[in-house]
């Protein structure tokens, strides 16, 4: 790696430099795709070249797609590293101000400024807001766009990238040629990058490691109530899919796997899921009984952090209003009210008793309580503070102020931090900090990210996480398969990144 590089970006790793480089010395139209594993540092050498070309004059406007969660991190970054570039945050209410304070007549978009948001939401407010009228120099989407998100959101990506001299940088955790098919302009210059993780070094030539990790799979027993419940719930398995395919679900909610996968992370989480879901059920019923064939509803199940409200309208009003449809919808009411019914019979909770039990002999200073879903996190801070523990709690929805405060504390004084997968992005753990996984992802693939958030390079410990199923159950039997998986993937490759 040349020195000239390690005097402009001493701060980078050299494959983070190298980078950093490729984008500010790029000409335009051109598409850089990037395949980088989860804790590698891409976004943190995407913000620096973003904020690099804007103190510089190099970028004017800026487009940046990330998920919900770590959008406001990555604006807070790239202030920093800018000293103080005007960054947007772009959701309904910016919207309006931008479009507010614009001259009539003209575009709402300044001449100047770094705009974050989701590719959801910006697909749908492109129309509105002329998203692909826009010149912008710098597009970065620091999500995945897979093959299986819906047609609108590729047809957005395909023709903003292609319009006009625009360099596109697309950063993927997994294969960067998915992206590169769906997505090539023909007319532009392509790079695409894999960064192999055995080959990073420091400037002195020093291989780069990360932490090892020592799994410990901690099993629970099952109580009767809570046996029968999960039996019971399997066998509504044709009716929750029924549901989900109905005019009620259209195929977007409520589905069996999540909400099976729910009720193994918190019998809390489940329950306020299925209330959510017969609340907006109820209200569609209600609309068509009275005749309402058109209208909204914004979607707010399954508390996904990654889920932007304003972006995501459901259209579940049909112009159908029969009165079979009614009574199927009511039937659906009904099916949910036994549902939370037989949750009030669970008398224990033993996975939660698993957890207290194996915090005590966790000899580390900083403990990581980590689950998918918010209303487990509210569920697990009101049973540990009963504990007396010193206790951190950080989720998607935490405000940049807070997370960063919470974050802070529990690095320099220890204690036990309860958190999300949506707030881990951006954030350095001590390098012994333990690892409990209370419930674990759906896949091998975002069971490796999770992990892979924990292991910084450059550190040589070995890190202990801890892994709560079932035992002698169907589901820990799945959970044991996908722990063996993601222990067997690769870094650098397809799978693994």
């Amino acid at each position: 790696m040349s020195d000239s590089l390690k005097d402009k970006y001493p701060t980078l790793a050299p494959h983070q430099a190298s980078l950093v480089d490729s984008i500010l010395t790029t000409s335009a139209p051109k598409q850089i795709y990037l395949q980088a594993a989860a804790g590698t540092g891409a976004t943190m050498a995407v913000c620096n070249a973003i904020a690099i070309g804007m103190e510089a004059g190099r970028f004017n406007r800026v487009l940046f797609f990330g998920r919900r969660a770590m959008l406001d991190h990555a604006k807070l970054t790239i202030e920093d590293l800018s000293n103080g570039s005007p960054c947007f945050t772009l959701d309904g209410r910016s919207l309006k101000y931008l479009a507010a304070e614009a001259d009539a007549d003209s575009s709402i978009w300044p001449k100047r400024g770094v705009f974050l948001t989701s590719v959801p939401f910006a697909c749908r407010a492109a129309t509105d807001y002329g998203i692909l009228d826009v010149a912008w120099d710098l597009i970065v989407f620091d999500e995945e766009v897979r093959p299986n998100v819906p047609a609108d959101q590729r047809q957005f990506v395909e023709t903003l990238t292609q319009v006009g001299a625009t360099i596109s940088v697309f950063v993927s955790r997994f294969d960067a040629s998915v992206q590169r098919k769906l997505f090539q302009d023909n007319d532009a210059d392509v790079i695409e990058v894999t960064w192999q993780p055995e080959q990073f070094q420091n400037w002195s030539g020093k291989r780069l490691t990360r932490p090892s990790v020592q799994w410990n799979v901690v099993e629970y027993e099952m109580s009767e109530s809570e046996t029968a419940f999960i039996d019971h719930f399997y066998s509504c398995r044709s009716a929750i899919d029924d549901i989900a395919n109905s005019s009620a679900g259209e195929g977007r909610f409520m589905n069996f796997e999540l909400l099976i996968h729910r009720a193994t992370s918190s019998i809390y989480s489940l329950e306020r899921a299925l209330m959510d879901a017969q609340k907006l059920i109820y209200n569609l019923r209600n609309a068509k009984a009275h005749g309402r064939g058109s209208g909204t509803l914004q979607q707010s199940l399954f508390d996904d952090e990654d889920f932007d409200p304003v972006a995501t309208q459901m259209d579940l009003f049909s112009e159908s209003n029969s009165a079979e449809e009614i009574a199927n919808l009511e039937s659906v009411i009904e099916g949910i009210d036994m549902m939370l019914h037989d949750l009030e019979r669970i008398e224990t909770d033993e996975k939660l008793a698993a957890l207290l039990r194996l915090l005590p002999s966790i000899e580390s200073k900083h403990v990581v309580v980590m689950t998918r879903y918010s209303a487990t996190l509210e569920f697990l801070e009101t049973a540990v503070e009963q504990e007396g523990m010193d206790l951190f709690t950080i989720s998607g929805r935490s405000a940049i102020e807070e997370r960063q405060a919470h974050f802070t504390s529990f690095c320099e004084n220890g204690g036990l931090l309860i958190m999300t997968d949506a707030a881990m992005k951006g954030l350095e753990f001590p390098p012994t900090t333990a690892v409990i996984h209370y419930d674990l992802p759906l896949s091998p693939e975002m069971m490796f990210v999770r992990s892979a958030r924990f292991r910084p390079y450059g550190e040589s410990a070995t890190i202990q996480m801890y892994a709560i199923v079932e035992r002698n159950t169907p589901l820990s039997r799945v959970w044991r398969k996908m722990l063996s998986l993601a222990m067997e993937l690769k870094e650098g490759s397809p799978d693994g990144a």
